[in-house]
């Protein structure tokens, strides 16, 4: 048997500290890529239970809004339920703008004309009231 030269035994320990350097990198590799393996796993998992709650929230706010659900809230607050009489109709307009529609706009114009003639009659009763007591009896 031959002995190995100087060349070769120090080729032999690079070669095998290499070999240590990358075995212990590839153990190195596999503990970070299973630590991010879980970690995404518990990010998916919230990512679920958020959507989740999410979707359970938006059925509560649907059934929150229902027109039966909302009468019943203003009836426990002592309000009138929404009817034709007291609810107004906006629109949105093309350029954005927020505007109230045809109809209410109709409706808000008798509305003020009943006013003008009610304030019109007030005015008359004083008037004839004030009369009747300035004219000596």
């Amino acid at each position: 048997m031959t002995t190995p030269s100087m060349f070769e035994r120090v080729l032999v320990v690079v070669l095998g500290a290499g070999l240590l350097a990358s075995a212990v990198a590839s153990v190195e590799l596999h503990h970070r890529t299973r630590q991010t393996f879980t970690a995404h796993e518990r990010e998916a998992d919230l990512m679920r239970r958020l959507s989740d709650d999410r979707s359970e929230l938006l059925m509560k706010v649907h059934r929150a809004s229902l027109p039966g659900n909302i009468a019943a809230g203003a009836a426990e607050l002592g309000l009138k339920g929404a009817t034709g009489a007291n609810t107004v109709t906006m629109v949105q307009e093309e350029d954005g703008r927020i505007v109230w529609s045809e109809e209410t706009l109709a409706r808000l114009a008798a509305w003020n004309a009943e006013q003008a003639e009610k304030e019109k009659k007030a005015a008359e009763k004083a008037a004839e009231r004030a009369k009747r007591q300035g004219a000596p009896r």
